[in-house]
């Protein structure tokens, strides 16, 4: 339902989210292979979520 109304309101909804782990420009997930895909600091990890 919240996803309904914040489309209709023209807003992006992500189903999921992951505070530790890193995105792609695209929205998908940064592959576990490398080296930059897990976030360890909780202040990066916070900002994501709330940024």
């Amino acid at each position: 339902m919240l996803a309904t109304i914040a489309g209709a309101h023209g807003l992006r909804v992500a189903a999921e989210g992951f505070a530790d782990r890193r995105y792609e420009t695209d929205g998908t997930l940064t592959p576990r292979d490398r080296p930059d895909a897990l976030i360890d600091d909780p202040e990066e990890a916070l900002r994501q979520v709330t940024g």
